[in-house]
C-alpha cells in the first residue's frame, strides 16, 4: 500500500498538472463510485464503463479526471480511477483481469466477502440490501447505559483512553467479574454505537491454532486451499474502511499457546508497527510480493481468567504489548440497584453484599489464593422478578458457590465450612 497511498497530492508526472486551477480530490474520493460500479454489475466491467459510471457519479468533467496524472516507482497511473483501483487491486479486493477478460474490473471473492465494511460510507438507499448498514445499531454513551457493567466510570473511561493509545488491552481478574461484557461496552463507547458488524470475538483454547487465527490450509471441494484466519479476515476489512475502528475480543487468551497462535504477528500487532513499513510475509502467502500488516484502526481486547491454577504464565513478548487492566469484584450502587430492580429485598441485598464482601476478604488473606480467586459480581446478576429469593440463593450457595470454594481450599474443610456459614441466610 505505500506506493498508493491514498492523498492524490504527491508529485506529479512530468505531463504536469495542466488543469492547477481544478479542485484536488483524494483518490479515496473514487472508491465509493468505483466500488459502486463493480458492485451493481456483479460480473466484470470494461475500463472504459467504470469510468464513465465513476465520471458520471461525481459530475466531474474529462479534464478534472486527467488532472493529476501520476508516475509512483516504475508504475505509471493514467488518473486517480486507475489510481484508486490499484490500490484496492494492493489490498485484495479487486481481481487482475482474467483470461478472456483483458481490459475488464471486478472485485475478488475477498472483495465481495467484506463488502459491507468497504461499502458502508455509501448512502444506503444505493446498496443492495445485503451491503447496507447493520440498522440494529444505535448510538451508545457509557454515561446513558441502562445496562452498563458494573464499573467505576472513571475506571470505564481510563481503559477506553488506554485502548486507544496503546491498542492492545487485556482485562484480567477472577470469574464472574464481567471481562467479556465490559469488552463489548468499551467497543462500543469507542464506536460511539452497537455496531457488532465492526466488532469480531474468538475464544482460545489448547486446540486453537495459528492456522485458525492467522492463514493455513483448509479442505476444499478439490483438495486443501489456504484460507485467512479470523485475524487476517479483520485486518482485511479495516484495511479496506480506514474510516472505522474494528474490534478483536479475544477471550480466555491465556488458554491457548499463544507464541504459536500469534506467529510472526507478534511484532506486528504493536502500536507502533501499525504500518505497511513493517509489512511481512505470511507463513502461508501465496507470493512472496504480498506482504501483511495490522492496520492502525484494529484494536484487540482480551480476558483473562486469573483463578485457574491450569494455565501458564503469559507469554513475556506478548505481555509488552499489551496493557493489563485488573478488573476487580464490584458490590457498589450499580450492583445494589441492579438487584433491587429485579426484585430482590432489601434484606436479602445487604446480606449478599455484606456475606460476599466477607468471604472475598478470607480469600485475599489467604497466602495460597490471592485476589484474582474473589468472587465476582456476576454469579449473583441471576435473580428473575417472581422467584423466591430464599431458594434462589439455597440453591446458587448448593451448586455453583460450594463447588467452587471446594476447588479454591481442596485441602481445607474448615475454610469451607465457616465460609458457608458466613453466606447462609437466616432471615
Amino acid at each position: 500500500m505505500k506506493e498508493f497511498e491514498l492523498d492524490s497530492n504527491e508529485e506529479a508526472e512530468e505531463l504536469g498538472e495542466e488543469n492547477s486551477d481544478l479542485p484536488k480530490r483524494k483518490g479515496a474520493d473514487f472508491w465509493k463510485p468505483l466500488l459502486m460500479a463493480l458492485q451493481e454489475a456483479g460480473t466484470p466491467i470494461p475500463k472504459a464503463l467504470a469510468h464513465e459510471y465513476v465520471i458520471k457519479s461525481l459530475k466531474i468533467s474529462e479534464d478534472e479526471l486527467l488532472q493529476t496524472r501520476k508516475k509512483s516507482g516504475n508504475k505509471k497511473i493514467a488518473n486517480d480511477i486507475d489510481w484508486a483501483r490499484e490500490s484496492l487491486k494492493q489490498m485484495g479486493l479487486i481481481a487482475p483481469p482474467q483470461k478472456g477478460e483483458a481490459g475488464k474490473w471486478a472485485l475478488t471473492k475477498k472483495g465481495k466477502e467484506i463488502s459491507p465494511s468497504i461499502f458502508d460510507f455509501i448512502e444506503q438507499e444505493d446498496l443492495k440490501k445485503e451491503f447496507r448498514k447493520n440498522k440494529n445499531a444505535v448510538p451508545y454513551d457509557f454515561d446513558k447505559d441502562e445496562d452498563k457493567p458494573f464499573i467505576q466510570t472513571h475506571l470505564f473511561k481510563q481503559i477506553v483512553q488506554l485502548l486507544l493509545r496503546k491498542k492492545n488491552v487485556i482485562l484480567q481478574g477472577a470469574p464472574g467479574v464481567g471481562k467479556t461484557f465490559l469488552a463489548k461496552k468499551i467497543a462500543y463507547q469507542i464506536l460511539g454505537e452497537t455496531n457488532d458488524d465492526l466488532i469480531e470475538m474468538v475464544q482460545f483454547h489448547q486446540s486453537y491454532s495459528y492456522e485458525d487465527f492467522v492463514q493455513g490450509f483448509r479442505p476444499d471441494n478439490h483438495g486443501f486451499l489456504v484460507k485467512d484466519g479470523v485475524f487476517v479476515q479483520l485486518c482485511n476489512k479495516a484495511n479496506a474502511n480506514p474510516r472505522k475502528k474494528y474490534f478483536l475480543i479475544i477471550d480466555e487468551i491465556n488458554r491457548g499457546n499463544l507464541s504459536k497462535i500469534f506467529g510472526e504477528l507478534m511484532m506486528l500487532i504493536e502500536q507502533d508497527k501499525r504500518t505497511p513499513n513493517y509489512a511481512i510475509s505470511l507463513t502461508y502467502s501465496k507470493s512472496e510480493s504480498y506482504k501483511f500488516f495490522v492496520p492502525e484502526n484494529l484494536y484487540i481486547i482480551g480476558t483473562m481468567n486469573t483463578a485457574d491454577r491450569s494455565l501458564a504464565l503469559v507469554d513475556y513478548a506478548l505481555r509488552r504489548r499489551f496493557a493489563f487492566v485488573t478488573i476487580q469484584p464490584d458490590f457498589g450502587d450499580v450492583f445494589k440497584d441492579f438487584m433491587l430492580d429485579c426484585g430482590v429485598s432489601n434484606s436479602m441485598l445487604e446480606h449478599v453484599v455484606l456475606s460476599i464482601l466477607n468471604t472475598n476478604e478470607k480469600i485475599k488473606g489467604d497466602p495460597n489464593l490471592g485476589e484474582g480467586f474473589q468472587l465476582g459480581h456476576s454469579y449473583f446478576c441471576t435473580f428473575k422478578e417472581g422467584m423466591d429469593e430464599k431458594i434462589w440463593w439455597e440453591e446458587l450457595l448448593e451448586y455453583e458457590l460450594k463447588p467452587l470454594l471446594e476447588e479454591i481450599w481442596f485441602d481445607d474443610s474448615k475454610s469451607i465450612e465457616k465460609t458457608m456459614e458466613i453466606l447462609a441466610y437466616h432471615r
